[in-house]
């Protein structure tokens, strides 16, 4: 009973101890994510970035006349979604070649 509690302690600080250096590793320049390090700054960035251009193209919509009606669109939100998505994970899976 003593050993089953033993290995049970030494599980819990051999995950305390990989908590702590994933912590360690987070701060600053990213964390480890899925497909590898992962800046959380960039993508704060990036959208950023995207809602300011969102926001460029509907005072474009506003002040020229005329300005495209399909721009925004629903087609046109999914493709700029799909887009988006994309560039934040690499192009990778298929969501945002779905959107």
């Amino acid at each position: 009973m003593t050993e089953l509690q033993d290995s049970r302690e030494e599980r819990k600080e051999e995950r305390k101890k990989r908590r702590e250096e994933r912590w360690k590793a987070g701060c600053g320049s990213g964390h480890q994510g899925q497909f590898g390090i992962i800046s959380g700054k960039s993508n704060n960035i990036l959208t950023g970035v995207f809602i300011i251009v969102i926001g460029v193209v509907a005072l474009m919509r506003a002040t020229i006349p005329d300005f495209p009606d399909w721009i925004f669109g629903w087609q046109m939100l999914l493709i700029a979604f799909g887009i988006f998505i994309g560039i934040r994970h690499n192009f990778r899976g298929g969501t945002w070649l779905a959107l």
